[in-house]
């Protein structure tokens, strides 16, 4: 194969580039809501709640990480934009670090935002949207309140730039957005209605996942603050998405948000069959010469294979598939043009996330690491055998950081059961399949599954 070739070896295969790729689906971009698949009856149930409740709704959106929650969120926003409800693609990124100050002005940043929207709005209406006293407070605040969010920055017209999410946090005693944020949503919805001829605002708020107990419980107390002066406020529609014991511990728990917030069922992973229409989708829209089909880069039985050691963990099986394609296609065991089969991925993968868990964890956590996966591979655990099986201490700190670690770098995920004990039900938790693959688990030949 020519040098240039291997440069950009998706030609072979008649692709512009990679169709593993990992962003969520968003209206306008190089990755439309056109490539979204499945979910019709997730979809439906949301916004059949939206629609029962055109004055103001709260939903969560919970499943496994990477099974698709944002990628569903950013479908929904996409939805109701026809029925006249804004909303931006940026979701509102809550963390436990957050103070109910910080969290409010993100809540202001993104309402802003969907005033502001991605189309250039007729100069005489951005003028009076500008000039509007809430519009002018509300962005004052997001400037001092430069909260970090992993939902990028927020450009807000009229009010000095864009709120950068590397910005350190500032908190002056002078400006209390959680003390102004119930009469200015009012005011910023009325806005909406009578300028832009909206019906409602809808707020999605994010990365409600990988959080262990104590805090999942910080970010429960943030909402359960958050609750009156901002999800009870009329003319608003709230999405908050997040794992299923995340959202548990941060919504269910909490009486305050429990009677509030509807709890939809934990979404599925895709089953195999609509993971590879959703790859023939990709392959279609991602064709270099649109003249002739695009062909599958790595067959289905290595893709499904991969799919059920990441146990329907989109993310992490698109993942693992870019990183095995971008090194080896072309150079595959059945000639140049042969999609990859699990043979030629299968040892790369062993020795790249191996590498990978060292780089990240180190060489003692990553031995821990194998020891967890050698124990628990393919049945949950809980904090407890990690410390007194895997750690072997008596120190509940230690083995706190520890699988906070696993958490943050995804090796390992929450399970969606607790178990029962005499008292509190116990978070448990899965080994993840970069954990599998770190600790020369292969995936093997899938059988028929079902959903």
């Amino acid at each position: 194969m020519d040098r240039e070739a291997t440069r950009n070896a998706w030609r072979l295969f008649n692709l512009r580039e990679s169709p593993f790729f990992q962003e969520p689906l968003q209206a306008g971009t190089r990755y439309p809501m056109t490539l979204f698949v499945g979910r019709a009856e997730d979809t439906d149930r949301l916004l059949g709640k939206i629609a029962r409740s055109p004055g103001s709704s709260r939903q969560t959106v919970r499943g496994g990480v990477g099974v698709g929650k944002s990628t569903l969120a950013q479908h929904v926003k996409a939805e109701v934009a026809s029925d006249g409800i804004l909303s931006t693609p940026a979701a509102v990124s809550i963390g436990s670090s957050l103070t109910l100050d910080q969290f409010c002005a993100l809540i202001l940043r993104s309402v802003l935002d969907a005033l502001v929207g991605t189309k250039p709005r007729h100069p005489a209406l951005q003028r009076r949207l500008e000039r509007a006293p809430a519009m002018r407070q509300a962005g004052q605040l997001v400037r001092i309140y430069q909260a970090t969010s992993r939902g990028g920055g927020l450009s807000v017209a009229g009010f000095g730039g864009s709120v950068s999410h590397t910005t350190t946090p500032v908190t002056p005693s002078t400006a209390t957005p959680s003390l102004v944020i119930q009469e200015l949503l009012r005011e910023l919805v009325g806005l909406a209605r009578e300028e832009l001829g909206a019906k409602a605002i809808l707020v999605h708020v994010n990365n409600l996942e990988n959080l262990i107990e104590a805090n999942a419980e910080r970010a429960a107390a943030l909402l359960r603050d958050a609750r009156d002066i901002c999800f009870m406020v009329e003319g608003f529609h709230w999405l908050i998405v997040g794992t299923v014991d995340a959202v548990r511990t941060a919504v269910d728990a909490k009486p305050q948000l429990a009677t509030v917030f509807s709890t939809p069922p934990a979404l599925a992973p895709l089953s195999e069959q609509e993971l590879q229409e959703l790859l023939r989708k990709r392959y279609a829209a991602l064709r270099r010469d649109t003249d002739r089909p695009a062909r599958a880069p790595v067959d289905s039985e290595a893709v499904a294979a991969l799919y059920r050691l990441f146990d329907g963990d989109l993310r992490g099986t698109f993942t693992a598939l870019d990183e095995a394609s971008g090194e080896l296609l072309g150079f595959g065991a059945g000639g140049p043009e042969a999609a990859l089969t699990l043979k030629d991925i299968g040892p790369f993968l062993v020795r790249w996330y191996a590498q990978r868990a060292v780089e990240r964890l180190g060489a003692a956590t990553v031995a821990a690491l194998h020891k967890l996966v050698q124990r628990y591979a393919e049945e949950p655990f809980t904090l407890r055998a990690v410390r007194d099986e895997v750690l072997e201490t008596r120190n509940n700190t230690v083995a706190r950081r520890f699988l906070e670690q696993l958490l943050r770098h995804s090796y390992a995920t929450e399970h969606p059961d607790r178990l029962p004990s005499g008292g509190r039900p116990a978070t448990q938790y899965a080994i993840a399949g970069a954990a599998k693959l770190a600790g020369a688990l292969l995936p093997t030949r899938p059988s028929p599954r079902r959903r």
